[in-house]
């Protein structure tokens, strides 16, 4: 409670600031979160799994508590309106320079948003990819906290459609589906009952990669999605 207060405190100084000013009526403000953040769900607290001691960089999975986060946006003259579309971070540069006017790279893997925006579009994507880096076990990291640590495990990646959402590692790691639409909280772990589902989300994984110029070092072992580990719970490799 204390820190929406705090955040609405500020944001509304920041709101009054710019009407003060006089730039409410040519200002975009833009209101997001780079991840989101754990509090006993699945088992975990924080942002990334961290046993008391850890001298490794540990493999943690990224449920929606992490990879869904806020997005606001306010654009002078545009209606406000929800979007239910699937939108990521990499979406936010191009939306800018959209907004300024400016020529969008071709080379930026994001969208602008601004078409979503005026409801000229339903959807931009069919699925999202949300990652931490991919690195190989025994490579050294300096991630969350600047520590340089070797990598016990490949990080997981999580890739998500409307209605469901894959957590992948490598092709030696469980894999985990669930369908959001029936199980938001994602607590139970379909993949065994919809594989061809699985198997599908998971190319598009690696045509994402490919198609963003990964090292191909770090597809190799990303390559296949295999059964062989698809049936540990919840829990036995996560936590």
């Amino acid at each position: 409670c204390g820190e929406i207060t705090m955040v609405d405190q500020w944001v509304g100084r920041l709101i009054d600031r710019v009407k003060a000013m006089g730039l409410w009526e040519n200002t975009a403000i833009i209101f997001t979160s780079d991840h989101g953040f754990y509090f006993g769900e699945h088992g975990f607290f924080g942002k990334l799994r961290k046993p008391p001691q850890y001298p490794y960089a540990y493999q943690s999975p990224l449920f929606e508590e992490i990879t869904r986060v806020p997005l606001l946006i306010y654009v002078p003259g545009l209606r406000p309106r929800k979007v239910e579309a699937l939108v990521s971070l990499v979406d936010i540069m191009p939306t800018v320079l959209d907004l300024a006017g400016l020529e969008i790279p071709e080379t930026l893997h994001g969208k602008s948003l601004l078409p979503l925006m005026r409801g000229e579009r339903d959807s931009l994507r069919d699925f999202v990819v949300s990652s931490t880096f991919l690195y190989a076990p025994g490579e050294p990291s300096r991630i969350v906290d600047d520590w340089l640590r070797p990598v016990e495990k490949p990080h997981f990646s999580t890739i998500t459609t409307p209605e469901w959402t894959l957590l992948y590692s490598t092709e030696d790691s469980p894999a985990y589906l669930y369908n959001i639409k029936n199980d938001p909280k994602q607590t139970r772990n379909v993949i065994d009952r919809n594989w061809d589902i699985a198997e599908d989300l998971h190319m598009k994984f690696v045509k994402f990669l490919q198609e963003t110029g990964t090292d191909k070092k770090r597809i190799s072992p990303r390559r296949r999605l295999s059964r062989e580990y698809s049936e540990h719970p919840p829990g036995t490799e996560l936590t």
